[in-house]
């Protein structure tokens, strides 16, 4: 198959016996289903969810009084992109009917019980993109097969199939807007990348830096392709990308004006820039790739390995996907270095570089089925290295993570930190008396594995469990 085959995202023809794994994807949508928290576990989520009962209220303004920022009237207002509210509002809906139903966890609870299903939901479109990706580059069955048993349980998209929050919506979007240059809609290509652009700047606005470096390179290459009329198609291109992107960027803007009074203002509360110096950003490069706090080797090791042997195969099936997917990435990991939060706050891996995960998973699929001895092994040790990490971040709560590292004063690895968690939430280990005073004040911890089904058994336990009689003894 000739390079120009694939460079210009040549599709299965209908009728091909290479078809999507359904039975595969449908599975580890089981799996992802299984493993959702049924809670929302952290603060940016719980803003997110407090933004949907207010739009159902018909208001913008929550009631949130700690991590969210001030705006219009003293208010306070989410932060984040409107997007995910909104997706999340039949969600809500579906947990108050839970909750008229006589489901005994308060109409609160309910909701978010339902709204945790949307992670693992957004997870499984992902791996579903993946695979079609994958199979317009021309991989095999096989090969989608192992693919998708690699990234779901040996990386951080399976944590984040637990973990809800808008940047698996701002990734599953990005990945959108790649394929679409693989299915090369004639006059339609831009209008829908467009739209899955917009997506994505509503979700996120760490968009907003992603974005231009797309375009420019979608525009770029369109010159590159035109021959004799290079000029014509690149403005063609960009004009496209500039109306198709129009109705988010109206949307966004009037959101600003809404919450902060001003279309281009953006608040985020305690998140003050720091001076930012060579070495502190060489500190931080370093540690979204190899810290075991947010270090893409650990928590997406197959991913890597993946990207590194695939390169090459990606170069020649399609060139342009290859240097968009190495621009955005390094361009987005030198941004996030220059940020405070650069960590992801309580989280688990590199959250802010969930969608570089995504991305670079691509070069996985042009693998074939059998690989020499070497690239195997690479692959597969990585593979275990990333079951090892990945297991105890879906089990565990990531809040209760943070809080031992931060009363241990982050002296310890925190994949040590988190093993230790695991083993309290498995029932081999105590909570030390210090931690669990301090997690119950802040947020009622889990003594289970951070699963919906878990809780609901261990609820059901202390139900049945014979409560003390009161002392009614004078004294």
């Amino acid at each position: 198959m000739s390079d120009s085959d694939h460079s210009h995202g040549a599709v299965a023809p209908s009728g091909s016996p290479v078809r999507l794994p359904w039975a595969h994807l449908g599975l580890i949508t089981l799996i992802f289903l299984a493993c959702a928290a049924g809670r929302i576990g952290n603060a940016d989520a719980a803003i997110m969810l407090e933004q949907s009962r207010s739009i159902l209220e018909g208001k913008l303004s929550i009631a949130v009084e700690h991590h969210a920022a001030v705006g219009v009237g003293g208010l306070r207002y989410s932060q984040y992109g409107i997007l995910t509210s909104v997706l999340w509002i039949p969600f809500v809906l579906a947990g108050r009917l839970l909750h008229l139903l006589g489901a005994p966890l308060g109409r609160e609870g309910c909701e978010e019980f339902v709204v945790s299903f949307c992670a693992p939901l957004v997870m499984s479109g992902i791996f579903v993109a993946l695979a079609d990706v994958w199979r317009r580059l021309g991989a095999d069955r096989q090969s989608m097969i192992r693919g998708i048993w690699i990234l779901g349980l040996g990386s951080m998209l399976w944590s984040y199939a637990n973990f809800p929050s808008s940047d698996a919506i701002m990734a599953a979007a990005l990945l959108m807007t790649l394929r679409e240059w693989l299915i090369r809609r004639d006059g339609r290509s831009e209008w829908i990348a467009g739209f899955w652009l917009g997506i994505a700047l509503l979700s996120r606005k760490q968009a907003a830096v992603i974005a231009p470096v797309i375009i420019l390179l979608w525009v770029i290459w369109r010159m590159k392709e035109a021959g004799s009329h290079p000029i014509r198609a690149g403005m063609s291109s960009a004009f496209t990308f500039a109306a198709s992107l129009l109705p988010p960027l109206v949307v966004l803007l009037w959101y600003n004006w809404a919450r902060f009074g001003s279309p281009f203002v953006e608040r985020y509360p305690n998140s003050e820039l720091q001076p930012i110096t060579l070495e502190s950003w060489t500190r931080a490069v370093a540690g979204l790739w190899i810290s075991a706090t947010s270090g893409l080797l650990w928590y997406a090791a197959p991913v890597v390995a993946g990207a590194v042997l695939g390169a090459r195969r990606l170069l020649v099936r399609s060139p342009f996907l290859l240097v968009a997917i190495g621009l955005v990435v390094a361009s987005q990991v030198a941004f996030v270095a220059c940020l405070p939060y650069w960590m992801g706050g309580t989280t688990v891996g590199p959250r802010l570089l969930l969608f570089a995960a995504v991305l670079l998973a691509i070069p996985l699929g042009t693998l074939p089925h059998r690989l020499r001895i070497g690239s195997s092994c690479a692959l597969w040790l990585a593979f275990g290295v990333g079951l090892v990490v990945t297991v105890p971040c879906v089990l565990t709560d990531p809040l209760q993570v943070h809080f031992r590292s931060e009363l241990e004063g982050w002296q310890r690895n925190t994949l040590l930190v988190r093993n230790d968690e695991l083993r309290v939430v498995l029932g081999l280990d105590q909570r030390p008396e210090q931690y669990s005073q301090h997690l119950i004040q802040t947020h009622r911890p889990f003594q289970a594995p951070n699963l919906w089904w878990a809780q609901i058994i261990r609820e059901l336990g202390d139900r049945k469990r014979p409560q003390p009689a009161p002392d009614r003894s004078v004294r």
